[in-house]
């Protein structure tokens, strides 16, 4: 950049001795206005040349020019490329990091600081019924209903999970757990518990048969045992 610089400074001060030298030859200052006219001139083109390539959408072949504008193409061009690898690797970080989400048989959601929904993965569109065209930006509660979920939202007091049915499945048991990050934003989990809270009633089943069927054996025994208290 600096010899790019020192050549410039060079290049202007070989013009003006040019036409110094000329203006002096002819007796009159017009050859010195015209030479520096002419390099503002050049000057102003490669500044538009420089805007016009700006403002396009790729930055892939620069004009041709000499000199320090030369050097300013190049530079920007190499930083256009560095910020181009830069986006393309986020691009890549933030496509891997959706596919994981999406792998994930949990439900992901992510809101923003307004309550409005901003992403999920494809187990909410499965438990939750979201649909992308629809959906996208709308407020959560418009989409889940449920009193119970309304209530935990305008609590905010989420050390506690809950345990709602499905919006779009009365049959399938969601539990939901909110992450507060950022400002005012948040991360919406839920898995599917369906199976753990048949698995329960199964139990609290067992246990209220068992204790039905022992009951009756139980009470006779007890009538048993007190007769033969009484007969001793």
């Amino acid at each position: 950049m600096k010899a790019s610089l020192a050549k410039e400074v060079n290049r202007i001060v070989g013009l003006i001795l040019l036409s110094v030298a000329a203006a002096l030859a002819v007796g009159h200052i017009w050859p010195l206005v015209v030479g520096l006219l002419g390099y503002i001139i050049w000057s102003t083109r490669q500044l538009f040349g420089l805007y016009s390539w700006l403002v396009r959408d790729d930055h892939t072949e620069p004009p041709d020019s000499i000199g320090l504008w030369g050097e300013f193409y190049t530079r920007l061009e190499h930083l256009f490329q560095k910020e181009r690898r830069a986006q393309e690797n986020l691009q890549g970080i933030i496509h891997r990091a959706q596919q994981s989400v999406n792998a994930l048989e949990d439900v992901v959601i992510l809101i923003d600081q307004h309550g409005y929904l901003e992403y999920w993965n494809q187990a909410a569109e499965r438990y939750m019924g979201f649909n992308a065209r629809q959906d996208l930006g709308q407020p959560l509660t418009n989409l889940v209903r449920h009193p119970k979920f309304t209530e935990y939202l305008s609590k905010g007091d989420f050390r506690e999970a809950l345990e709602i049915p499905s919006p779009v499945d009365d049959n399938r048991i969601l539990q939901f757990r909110i992450t507060e990050f950022g400002v005012g934003e948040q991360l919406m989990m839920a898995r599917d518990v369906t199976r753990i809270h048949h698995l329960e009633q199964m139990r609290k089943d067992f246990v209220a048969n068992v204790s039905h069927e022992l009951k009756t054996p139980l009470t006779v025994l007890k009538g048993y045992l007190e007769t033969l208290l009484d007969t001793v």
